[in-house]
């Protein structure tokens, strides 16, 4: 075999032009090189937090822009809600408007309805009251012709009996008082007279004599015995009825006081308060003997029972109190209204009090 030929030798170019060439390439390479380390450098330490922060800035920025955006949306849709409260409350409140203007023609309608009745029922009231007035003046004219009639005709027959059996007629009378028979003591105020002892007024100018007695020409006149004698020197214990045969007032509002067992210090009072001639209430007080100086006043006293009633006065009324041992019983012409147990009352001074116009016939006082 032959032998391989060697290689042809590669020879470097060794030219001196040549390898300046290639040193200066190196070298400006290098520099180069090192010149772009140093600007990646410098810009990595100078620009490059800019960019970053310019990329953080918008960054964030946009962020802030999607927290502005959902803030605007709740905002807008808050909004909407608050324009639909408002609304809902204009709603509410024109709603309650109406209610309240409903409710005030309501009243309106209800006051002026009120005050209809209320004229109608005065309107009625009045005339009721002239109604009883005119009866009770009537009545009053008949029973006053009857009784001069009666009273006419007995003393006729009186004189004809006495006559009769040849008794002197002029028998004088004690002053202010008729005795009947020996359990009932009548006093006749027909016969009374400002000079007279036994009873004590509240003032000579608060009455004034008429014919059938005397007259009551103030509010709250009082009459009572001047001391306590016709129950005790009538050995009267305890038990009696005291009686006020009256003519009652004709007015609107009327208060009646029959007084009985008063003394020193206390006595008591059956009150009876009347519209026009209707008695609505009757009372039992107990009050103390210095308050008589003046007029009583139920609000003054000592309250010890009350009862609603409801009776017509007529023009010859009696007021009654009875008092049995223990138990006092108020009656207005026999008939029972009020009754109080256990109750002890002294033997003491009777009388009354009257309103206005009202007229005393007689006191009179009974066994039981």
């Amino acid at each position: 075999m032959r032998p391989t030929p060697p290689p042809p030798n590669k020879r470097k170019n060794t030219s001196p032009l040549r390898v300046i060439v290639n040193q200066w390439g190196c070298l400006l390479a290098l520099i180069m090189l090192g010149l772009g380390a140093v600007v990646g450098l410098l810009g990595a330490i100078f620009v490059g937090p800019q960019l970053l922060g310019f990329d953080l800035t918008a960054t964030a920025l946009g962020e802030q822009e999607i927290v502005l955006a959902a803030t605007k949306v709740e905002l807008d849709e808050q909004a909407q809600d608050a324009i639909s409260r408002a609304t809902s409350f204009a709603l509410d409140v024109q709603s309650t408007q109406a209610i309240l203007n409903n409710n005030a023609d309501l009243l309106a309608q209800t006051a002026t309805q009120s005050a209809q009745n209320i004229s109608a029922t005065a309107t009625a009231n009045a005339n009721l009251n002239v109604q009883r007035q005119t009866q009770v003046a009537n009545d009053f004219a008949s029973t006053q012709a009857a009784l001069n009639a009666n009273a006419t005709q007995v003393e006729l027959d009186f004189r004809n009996t006495q006559s009769a059996l040849g008794i002197d007629t002029t028998q004088a009378q004690t002053d202010n008082n008729l005795a009947t028979p020996s359990a009932r003591y009548s006093f006749d105020f027909s016969q009374f007279t400002f000079s007279t002892t036994a009873w004590q007024l509240s003032s000579d100018d608060n009455w004034r004599i008429v014919d059938i007695g005397i007259e009551a020409i103030a509010e709250g006149a009082y009459l009572v015995e001047a001391q306590s004698r016709i129950l005790p020197n009538n050995n009267f214990s305890d038990s009696y009825t005291v009686t006020a045969d009256i003519r009652p007032a004709i007015s609107t509002n009327a208060e009646y006081w029959l007084i009985f067992g008063l003394d020193n210090t206390r006595g008591y009072v059956a009150h009876f308060v009347a519209e026009t001639l209707n008695v609505t209430q009757v009372s039992l007080y107990q009050f103390e003997a210095s308050q008589l100086e003046t007029s009583l006043l139920a609000d003054e006293l000592t309250i010890i029972r009350r009862q609603a009633s409801n009776i017509t006065l007529n023009s010859q009324s009696q007021l009654s109190v009875l008092v049995i041992d223990e138990q006092v019983a108020i009656q207005i012409d026999d008939q029972t209204l009020l009754t109080v147990q256990e109750l002890e009352v002294p033997i003491g001074a009777i009388g009354v009090q009257l309103p206005q116009g009202a007229i005393l016939r007689a006191i009179s006082v009974a066994d039981q």
